[in-house]
């Protein structure tokens, strides 16, 4: 979910090695954004597992959400549901 919120982050290279206060407050601000679009997707209780011992819906809805951590102006989905079981969808 990081990675997807640190492509719109401002978090520079020397900000990283030295620690700053700076980055360590972009860092508290995108953990609070990535479990907050956790919780969006019904996957918080998720959050410190990893993403490959997830089942195949709940790694589709992962996918979703690395998606909208990015922020784009429009995200088209090509079969969104594919492999999903009828619960799943309907969550």
């Amino acid at each position: 979910m990081l990675v997807g919120y640190h492509l719109q982050s401002a978090i520079g290279l020397a900000s990283i090695f030295w620690k700053t206060s700076g980055h360590r407050g972009q860092e508290e601000t995108l953990l609070r954004r990535a479990l907050d679009t956790l919780e969006f997707v019904r996957l918080l209780e998720y959050s410190d597992e990893m993403a490959i011992n997830l089942p195949h819906g709940r790694q589709r809805l992962l996918s979703l959400a690395v998606s909208l951590a990015a922020q784009p102006q429009l995200l088209l989905l090509d079969e969104p549901v594919t492999g999903m079981n009828v619960e799943e969808v309907e969550a």
